[in-house]
């Protein structure tokens, strides 16, 4: 039985375009919000529609036309109490434990000072159980990382005004990940200490704190498996489940 699996899965691949066999990046998420509403809450149909699946209750997650050059999602605090977030969630309920997991995204702040504190979070599918990694925009300025595995401390600062990309590469097999801040590798091989689950959800959202003061915007989530991919290269779920497995 195994052999006949083996030969079936050989057969798949054969028979898959070469443009596929000769790019190997794989698209888990893609979401720039170009073709939403603008001025609209975002909605929650998942990644086949570039949206988040759930957005929390204490924030606002609206589609606006500015301050970015495209269309992108403005992340509101709307509450003086609570952290809050949109997930986003890979296609078809992937959680990835092997190989490589690149998270990128464009954000920009328009303020520092009291309130205004922000993070990315990368946790495993479904839950929030596992921290990959929690990346956190400080009030000062400053960028502070953590995880299961511990603190990294502050790795760089965040400037307001302008767009601000920021990557996170995971490689599942290590059990560690790099972290590119504006284009500049500032964490490396930092080990999450998670072994039991996978990478599955990106969160983006406001932190705790007491008033409804902060604002942020978020464009241009992408995730792949390869760090050369720039444009989207879409495959079929079931070549991505036949690499996965």
């Amino acid at each position: 039985m195994i052999n006949t699996v083996k030969f079936f899965l050989l057969a798949v691949i054969m028979l898959m375009p070469c443009t596929l066999l000769a790019n190997s990046g794989l698209v888990f998420l893609e979401a720039n919000f170009d073709d939403k509403p603008i001025d609209e809450p975002i909605g929650t149909g998942g990644p086949v529609f570039g949206e988040p699946v759930s957005v929390g209750w204490a924030i606002k997650a609206v589609v606006r036309d500015a301050p970015m050059t495209t269309p992108c999602l403005e992340i509101k605090d709307n509450d003086n109490y609570s952290a809050g977030a949109a997930r986003f969630e890979f296609r078809e309920s992937l959680e990835i434990t092997h190989g490589l997991v690149i998270i990128s995204a464009t954000l920009r702040f328009e303020t520092l000072g009291p309130g205004h504190s922000f993070f990315i979070y990368v946790r495993e599918q479904g839950s929030s159980a596992q921290s990959f990694t929690n990346i956190r925009f400080q009030s000062t300025g400053d960028v502070r990382v953590d995880d299961e595995n511990g603190s990294a401390g502050v790795i760089g600062t965040y400037p307001v005004g302008r767009s601000y990309p920021v990557s996170i590469a995971f490689d599942m097999d290590s059990g560690t990940y790099d972290i590119y801040l504006d284009g500049v590798l500032t964490l490396v091989n930092k080990a999450h200490g998670i072994s039991s689950r996978g990478v599955g959800a990106a969160l983006f959202g406001c932190s705790h704190d007491p008033d409804v003061e902060g604002t942020f915007y978020v464009d241009d989530i992408f995730v792949t498996n390869d760090h050369s991919t720039v444009e989207t290269q879409s495959a079929t779920w079931e070549k991505v489940k036949s690499l996965y497995r």
